[in-house]
């Protein structure tokens, strides 16, 4: 008879493989995936993966806790810098990396159809600390006192587009236009900005809104 230590491995080994797999599907793909794909990049059947995680749902449930992790891995080193603005763009480069090599990551910072609370959560989990460095980057006098939270939530969305729409000629034009955005912060760096930032309801309706669109484009009607 079998031993049951040697089927603990091979579960062991399976689940390890359809998480690989998964962040391998994440970062090419997004969050735009089959259970199907999964498999076949792990090399198993659809069925292995349906006995782990009964649906999509479940399996990015468990990759967004170790995406969380690497995230408050990154907050922490960002507002540990006693130097305001060197957190603050250190915060933003790392997104910017990890958005570069993770289309699932940029996927759920903008909104997807399905993900509304999973978008919401991550963009709640970010703004204390952009807060709290911007607030102090203000205080020290190095960043404009017009600029507000929420823009530089709108500097991430920016950013997630342009490293989008630039990955295909090059993966790392996304920090010019970074470096860009940072020298904006500046005071004295131009006029005073026009209008006033978006608050919170506004930032969730564009979330919305963003994932409607998707969720229209992939032909699923208005996203629930």
């Amino acid at each position: 008879m079998t031993s049951p230590r040697p089927l603990r491995r091979d579960a062991e080994a399976n689940l390890q493989r359809i998480l690989d797999a998964t962040h391998q599907v994440l970062c090419d793909q997004g969050l735009e995936f089959g259970m199907e794909d999964i498999a076949r990049v792990a090399g198993c059947g659809v069925g292995t993966v349906y006995r782990r995680f009964p649906n999509k749902q479940a399996l990015l449930e468990h990759q967004f806790r170790a995406i969380k992790a690497e995230m408050a891995e990154l907050v922490a080193t960002a507002s540990a810098d006693p130097d305001p603005v060197a957190g603050l763009a250190h915060l933003l480069a790392g997104l910017g990396q990890r958005m570069a090599e993770d289309r699932g990551l940029r996927d759920l910072l903008v909104g997807v159809p399905g993900l509304r609370e999973e978008a919401l959560a991550a963009r709640r989990a970010l703004k204390p600390v952009i807060a709290t460095l911007l607030g102090r980057a203000k205080t020290a006098g190095a960043v404009r006192e017009d600029v507000e939270g929420s823009d530089l939530s709108m500097i991430v969305a920016m950013l997630a587009e342009v490293i989008t729409i630039t990955s295909t000629v090059d993966a790392t034009l996304w920090r010019r236009y970074l470096a860009l955005l940072l020298d904006s912060l500046r005071p004295g760096a131009g006029s005073p900005l026009p209008g006033r930032a978006p608050n919170a309801r506004q930032l969730t309706r564009m979330v919305d809104a963003t994932t409607a669109r998707r969720a229209a484009a992939a032909g699923r009607g208005p996203a629930s």
